[in-house]
């Protein structure tokens, strides 16, 4: 997975290439462990997705993505 740009405004695009029969749950977790943001794949297009934060504090977050037992964990910044 990857996500650009890093950091953003809070808007950024999510990559992923990998293939999958089960939704994929994505989230922002904030550096206290909350969850701040949650969405699920299943309908996106291009192996990718538009992730809108814009209301979310200027910051470190994680963004988690799970699919199944698999799950994949990066760092963004929002500024």
């Amino acid at each position: 997975i990857a996500v650009f740009p890093n950091p953003n405004n809070g808007k950024f695009w999510l990559v992923y290439e990998f293939s999958s029969t089960t939704t994929q749950v994505v989230e922002v977790i904030n550096v206290e462990g909350k969850t701040v943001w949650r969405d699920k794949m299943d309908d996106i297009e291009g192996h990718r997705m538009l992730i809108d934060t814009e209301n979310l504090e200027k910051g470190l977050y994680y963004l988690e993505v799970i699919d199944g037992e698999r799950q994949g964990i990066l760092k963004i910044v929002i500024k």
